[in-house]
């Protein structure tokens, strides 16, 4: 698989395939939710973030009728899949509690209501579809442990 290197760069794997650059990203659309994020050690914390709507994105590219799960992959090779129904009501966050994103803070972050910390993705790379038969476990595209 083809990975972005450069900042703000989201490649939209479907049917079709393009890209979105930094400067796109930034004068797309974009919404503003709450959603609590439960980190990994527990703790959980609410913030605003503000993003590109991941089915505003996802509508760049041919989405076969059949897709069950997105998945989102960072520039490190971090994957997770997800729900599609729970990743297009997400955001390709930019913003958090008012702030730009900054690399180190993730820039761009994958967003969703009742989504678990780790699986925020943090430096999005790729955004892609994917239809799982009933009974095909999600975590089996999943790429959560690196190094």
């Amino acid at each position: 698989m083809e990975r972005s290197t450069r900042l703000g760069s989201i490649r939209l794997v479907g049917e079709t395939a393009t890209t979105v650059d930094h400067a796109t990203l930034t004068e797309l659309p974009a919404r503003e939710f709450s959603a609590e994020i439960v980190c990994s050690s527990g703790e959980r914390y609410r913030d605003s973030w503000r993003g590109v709507p991941i089915d505003r994105l996802i509508e760049r590219v041919e989405v076969p009728a059949e897709t069950t799960h997105l998945t989102v992959e960072a520039t490190d090779g971090f994957r997770v899949c997800v729900g599609a129904l729970d990743a297009l009501g997400g955001v390709l966050a930019t913003h958090q509690g008012g702030e730009r994103l900054s690399i180190d803070a993730g820039y761009p972050r994958f967003v969703a209501a009742g989504l678990e910390g780790p699986r925020a993705v943090k430096n999005v790379a790729e955004i892609g579809t994917l239809a799982l038969s009933p009974g095909e476990d999600p975590e089996a595209y999943e790429e959560l442990q690196l190094g």
